[in-house]
């Protein structure tokens, strides 16, 4: 854990931008995972999953259940383009990152979260392809995005 005088973090990741790394990290009163993934045209989506605390419960503000959205930015650090924001998965799936395979296709991976039953669910899943559909990031199998994308 890293700590800064007067708080505390956790949750960090670090994002390389090619140039310097930028740290992320969460307070003691957020649920909030992330992952970020270039585009071709020089912009940035960022992929989250968040939450706020209110009269001490977690609340989603998202206005869905659970899942994981994508937001287009400028750049690594924004600004991000709320508006634009779509949903990628339903609440089975939560804290997905992006990852390189060896062939340098980039991959998503999130945990699976609610059963068939509904209940949650504690194990690791497998990798799942990431492909370009218009402008937005899909999962699934199609043209993949690259290592330099």
């Amino acid at each position: 854990m890293l700590e800064l005088p007067g708080s505390w973090m956790r949750d960090f990741w670090l994002a390389d931008d090619g140039e310097r790394y930028h740290l992320f990290f969460l307070d003691d009163t957020a649920t909030w995972t992330s992952s970020v993934v270039p585009h071709s045209d020089g912009g940035w989506f960022m992929f989250s999953t968040d939450a706020a605390l209110e009269d001490d419960e977690p609340i989603q503000r998202i206005g869905t259940r659970g899942g994981i959205w994508a937001a287009p930015a400028d750049g690594l650090l924004g600004p991000y383009d709320i508006g634009r924001a779509r949903q990628i998965t339903g609440s089975e799936r939560y804290a997905g990152r992006f990852v390189r395979n060896r062939g340098g296709q980039r991959q998503f991976l999130p945990f699976p979260h609610d059963g068939l039953d509904g209940s949650f669910v504690e194990a690791i899943a497998d990798p799942v392809p990431v492909r370009w559909a218009g402008d937005r990031i899909a999962l699934g199998t199609g043209t993949p995005v690259s290592a330099t994308r």
